[in-house]
């Protein structure tokens, strides 16, 4: 009895070793609906089926082609360079050791062919920057990924990093994973001309871990002619959004909303937000027929007015893998900015100081304890204020501040023989523990300044309007003609007067007749000013 007692403890303290067949958080709703249908099949004794199906289920070693048939040279080599290095990323960074190699032959597990142009996205004024076909049949290729050689709204072509991010996003798309609605991660893409090249996440990786894992048992489960439980979580939602309640600057805000899981297996749940200033927290796994909080979490130290932002709630319910959830508050500030004259500090030599104030919304004002500029070589100096001054903002009208005088010295900037303009950041550091870090954004700027530098109209494919600023902060001047050696321009100026004549709106138009809408001209600009008595802006054109 003894010796039984004590093989039960033992045998009570070894782990179990139940297969997990748990669908895992990221997964497509493509593989997940598979492997209900394996899952069903195998219940049904169905072997013939759950056979075929097992051959959809993604596998550590994949194959893929290039048709290279619309690329010219270059192309075919920077894309297949891109498609190459997008390869070699999933394979360094995953977790287990995945092999992409590169065939020629026909049966590759993933393809990727080119068109001159996909299709208009529904309800968009772009067209797709790629499309994909998954197989349905284990004879097909996984996953078909046809890429636009022309993206976006302004048919920008195609760049080397654009295929680098869309062959991420394929080799992920195989892997089992779906799409990410957050751009910039492997599987969160976008249509038009991509900025950076995407990175693969660690939750990406552990979560083709885990699918493989899965395959792997269930393919076992197959040949064994077994059964796997058919897991169908289901999420549902109370509402579509969350509104805040209004906050002060600093306060945190917070929204709550119910839900429930109305499936036959445990619900896993995850949240983020977009921004570093939303967070949600949720009850994960949620049993099957219970209900818990999701609770939405506004930081908003650096925010003020009306903000828009979305939590991503992640599920492994196979028909809402992902649900995008506005979230919006109202910010009021505990304190404000008044600039008397601009938020600019020209730099023409005639004074070396430049003034601001900090108007305190609250009743006891904090204090400032340190002022630090970055971006510029400039110091400051502050004392408090209670009185009246002009707001640049609202002309004619005085404003009462109570807070603080803040003086700008910029005698040691440099700012140089060119003109131009440039920003830099003053950070003041208070005693309030809601508003520990104050940024003020300055600019420093010498002469008449185009904002942009370059008027670029992309690649027009008829008449087209855009514009650009011509302005001199708190130094007015006068615009006497404006002119291009371009046929094909033509111009409109409107002169701010709520700036008093140092800032001008200027529209310019193509008339869209242009040989193969190619253009490389300048916009002259003749002023009243003795030291820029002329001031040339380019234009372009990326042509067809």
């Amino acid at each position: 009895m003894i010796i039984t007692s004590l093989v039960l403890a033992t045998l009570a303290q070894i782990p179990d070793t139940k297969p997990d067949y748990t669908v895992p958080i990221g997964t497509s709703s493509e593989l997940h609906h598979t492997i209900i249908d394996i899952s069903k099949a195998l219940a049904g004794k169905d072997y013939v089926t759950a056979r075929k199906l097992s051959g959809l289920l993604p596998k550590a070693t994949l194959t893929y082609r290039l048709n290279t048939e619309k690329l010219d040279v270059n192309q075919k080599a920077e894309f297949e360079a891109a498609i190459s290095s997008a390869a070699e990323t999933w394979q360094k960074l995953s977790l287990r050791q995945l092999k992409v190699q590169a065939v020629t032959t026909k049966n590759a597990d993933v393809t990727f062919s080119f068109e001159p142009v996909l299709a208009k996205l529904p309800n968009e004024d772009m067209v797709a920057g790629a499309t994909w076909f998954l197989a349905t049949e284990p004879s097909q290729p996984f996953v078909e990924a046809v890429i636009g050689l022309k993206r976006g709204a302004k048919l920008q072509p195609v760049l080397g990093r654009d295929v680098y991010n869309e062959a991420l996003f394929t080799f992920g798309r195989y892997y089992g994973l779906g799409p990410d609605p957050i751009y910039g991660t492997a599987m969160g893409r976008y249509d038009g001309p991509m900025a950076s090249p995407s990175e693969v996440t660690s939750q990406e990786t552990t979560a083709i871990r885990r699918i493989l894992t899965l395959s792997d048992l269930i393919r076992q489960a197959v040949e064994k002619k077994g059964t796997i439980p058919v897991s169908e979580p289901s999420v549902t939602i109370e509402k579509d959004s969350l509104s805040f309640d209004p906050v002060l600057q600093g306060d945190k805000g917070r929204s709550q909303m119910v839900i429930t899981n109305k499936g036959n297996a445990p619900l896993d749940l995850f949240v983020r937000g977009d921004c570093g200033c939303i967070s949600g927290v949720v009850e994960s796994p949620l049993a099957p027929g219970k209900s818990t909080l999701l609770t939405g979490v506004f930081d908003t130290s650096e925010l003020v007015g009306d903000v828009h932002h979305n939590l991503i709630l992640m599920t492994n319910d196979p028909d809402l893998t992902t649900k995008v959830i506005p979230v919006s508050i109202s910010v009021s500030p505990r304190s404000e900015v008044v600039f008397p004259e601009s938020n600019t500090i020209y730099m023409d030599g005639s004074n070396k100081t430049f003034t601001f104030y900090i108007n305190s919304v609250e009743k006891n004002i904090f204090k400032i304890l340190n002022v630090v500029a970055v971006g510029a070589d400039l110091s400051a100096t502050y004392e408090p204020f209670d009185g009246e001054t002009s707001n640049y903002l609202t002309p004619g009208r005085s404003q009462h501040v109570r807070g603080y005088k803040v003086t700008v010295d910029s005698s040691k900037y440099n700012a140089g023989a060119l003109f131009g303009r440039m920003s830099a950041v003053m950070y003041m550091k208070t005693d309030n523990p809601k508003l520990n870090i104050m940024r003020v954004n300055l600019y420093l700027q010498k002469g008449i300044v185009s904002l942009p530098e370059t008027v670029f109209f992309g690649t027009p494919k008829g008449r087209t309007e855009s514009n650009f600023v011509l302005t001199r902060p708190g130094r007015p001047f006068a615009i006497k003609k404006i002119s291009s050696d371009s046929k094909y321009l033509s111009f409109e100026v409107v002169r701010n007067d709520r700036l008093s004549g140092s800032e001008y709106f200027i529209k310019v138009t193509y008339d869209g007749n242009a040989p193969l809408h190619k253009i490389k001209s300048e916009i002259v600009i003749e002023t009243d000013d003795p030291k820029q008595g002329t001031i040339r802006v380019p234009v372009q054109t990326s042509g067809v």
